[in-house]
């Protein structure tokens, strides 16, 4: 963390904990997604806003508890502001996964019943995928957004300095892997467990990747049964097949070396994630 967003965490912190009474708990979405990143939280956010009794910002990502924090709590409530009283509000940010305890404890306090939808892709996949999106050039990308803050201008030089993948070198792939970011979203269990101390098991709704390939209606009335809303059984308007954010087919495949290298890296995690989580299997 930087020390400009350190200071501007604090910022955000002094200005929304003096608005905390005057919350009105109905403002406040009723259920978040948190991640992972590269586990299908783009297609599960298509999926969630075509069902009539939830509610989802036009804009998937939010970003309000960790780029935007700075911000009054009342500027996040404006991108609900248009749900329908009788409508279960939510958004879905997968960099929440790793938002620090002090936010996870804010949070709580302005909603202690909210619910937490997390879903979890095997780490050696996440982390290739990760990397592709962050290194690698896509093509047809257009920058659609306009340039409004600083993070957008970030964003934006970052992108012009990706490379084609066949120039990315192992060695660049190998530090992305290690880079403490990489690392953080793959380390699911100290997700699940920073979030846990806030939140009992009963709120925290945790999907398989895997699920989203083979058995999607069954994934999403699972997620619709956890948010107490009627499940689906006509799926003409739910986008189901669709491959949301896919990496290109030619980057699918992990280069034999790099595959074996997350294997390796990731191999204690998954021993200690099958033994938590059963019910998941890579």
């Amino acid at each position: 963390m930087t020390i400009t967003t350190k200071l501007l965490d604090k910022i955000g912190f002094l200005r929304n904990n003096l608005l905390i009474s005057k919350i009105s708990p109905n403002s406040f979405p009723e259920f978040l997604g948190i991640g992972a990143q590269k586990s299908g939280t783009t297609w599960l956010y298509e999926n969630l806003k075509k069902h009539p009794q939830l509610y989802l910002p036009k804009k998937k990502e939010i970003h309000f508890f960790d780029w935007h924090f700075y911000k009054s709590i009342n500027w996040y409530f404006q991108h609900f502001k248009n749900a329908k009283t009788s409508q279960i509000k939510g958004e879905i940010t997968p960099c929440y996964s790793i938002l620090s305890d002090e936010k996870i404890r804010f949070i709580h306090e302005i909603n202690p019943k909210l619910k937490i939808i997390l879903l979890l892709r095997n780490p050696i996949e996440r982390a290739w995928s990760q990397s592709v999106m962050n290194l690698a050039k896509r093509k047809n990308t257009k920058n659609n957004s306009s340039i409004i803050d600083l993070i957008s201008i970030i964003k934006l030089a970052k992108r012009k300095r990706k490379k084609d993948i066949h120039l990315i070198k192992n060695e660049e792939f190998i530090a992305h892997f290690n880079h403490s970011r990489s690392i953080e979203r793959g380390d699911y269990l100290k997700i699940i467990s920073k979030w846990g101390k806030y939140f009992p098991s009963d709120q925290i709704f945790i999907g398989d990747y895997n699920q989203l390939k083979n058995s999607p209606q069954e994934l999403l009335n699972e997620v619709f049964n956890f948010l107490e809303v009627e499940q689906i059984s006509d799926w003409n308007e739910y986008p189901l097949k669709s491959k949301i954010n896919k990496t290109e087919s030619q980057n699918k495949k992990t280069p034999d070396k790099l595959h074996e290298y997350l294997v390796n890296l990731y191999s204690n995690d998954l021993k200690l994630l099958k033994k938590e989580l059963p019910t998941i299997k890579w």
